[in-house]
């Protein structure tokens, strides 16, 4: 029987960014921002500037000094590399390009994950790089939402952005009747 090719994003899936982020707010800044990986809410929240927020995600996203901090969520390295060596085809498909994806690539081979890693902005969209996937995990509920279309089945992994007391009525529409898990442990094929 022919295994399921899988996709994963990265921030938000295999690593928890959010709290990256409301560590670096409040180093540079002593603020304590939501653990959100959207550039959006901790200015719509109140807790930052336009140019603060800007600030962080970019401290966040490609300083080197960070790297240590950005930890994976729960069993992310476990169970992907349990999938991997179970002859799984598997890729994570993320919306950095090039400093942020190098700091990406460089946090996984330091965390002993090695599996490909595909970056939708050099002219793909994320619908079009999951195309031919079976399965595809996700945090952003837009996205799932679009990737319905071309993934047969898409889990959404539950964090700060995507928790039903923060999302708006059309995002709670999006997302109705998507698979949800909170830890690696919980993913099954």
């Amino acid at each position: 029987m022919k295994k399921p090719k899988i996709g994963v994003d990265f921030d938000g899936v295999v690593v928890n960014t959010g709290e990256l982020q409301k560590y670096v707010a409040r180093e540079l800044f002593e603020k304590n921002i939501s653990p959100s990986c959207h550039y959006s809410t901790s200015i719509r929240e109140g807790y930052l500037t336009n140019e603060e927020a800007r600030r962080v995600i970019n401290e966040t996203y490609k300083n080197q000094k960070y790297l240590h901090y950005l930890k994976e969520q729960p069993n992310a390295k476990k169970t992907l590399m349990n999938l991997v060596d179970s002859g799984f085809p598997l890729e994570i498909i993320t919306a950095r390009e090039g400093k942020e994806f190098d700091f990406a690539q460089k946090w996984l081979k330091q965390n002993g994950i090695y599996i490909p890693v595909k970056s939708t902005l050099d002219g793909e969209d994320k619908t079009k790089a999951c195309n031919g996937l079976d399965v595809y995990v996700e945090d952003i509920p837009y996205q799932a939402n679009s990737l319905k279309e071309v993934v047969p089945r898409i889990v959404l992994f539950n964090s700060y952005d995507n928790k039903e007391s923060i999302l708006t009525d059309e995002e709670k529409r999006q997302i109705e009747g998507i698979e949800r898990i909170s830890d690696w442990n919980q993913f099954k094929l």
